[in-house]
């Protein structure tokens, strides 16, 4: 029983983490007033090299953000 409800819990908590990452995301986003936005590689992490690939498909689920 204390199983069950240490399960529910822990659902329950990484649901709450899940969508107030979302929700600071989208604040992050809808500050950007000209539409638009830089993603910039990150050179300090070592991986000078790797690219950064956008697909279309990512474009359309930003545009559907709100603003």
């Amino acid at each position: 029983m204390i199983g069950i409800v240490f399960g529910v819990a822990a659902v329950v908590t990484v649901v709450s983490i899940g969508q107030a990452g979302q929700k600071s995301i989208i604040s992050t986003v809808s500050n950007y007033k000209d539409g638009y936005f830089v993603i910039y590689n990150n050179y300090s992490s070592g991986s000078a090299g790797a690219d950064v690939e956008i697909r279309l498909r990512d474009l359309n689920e930003v545009a559907k953000l709100p603003g």
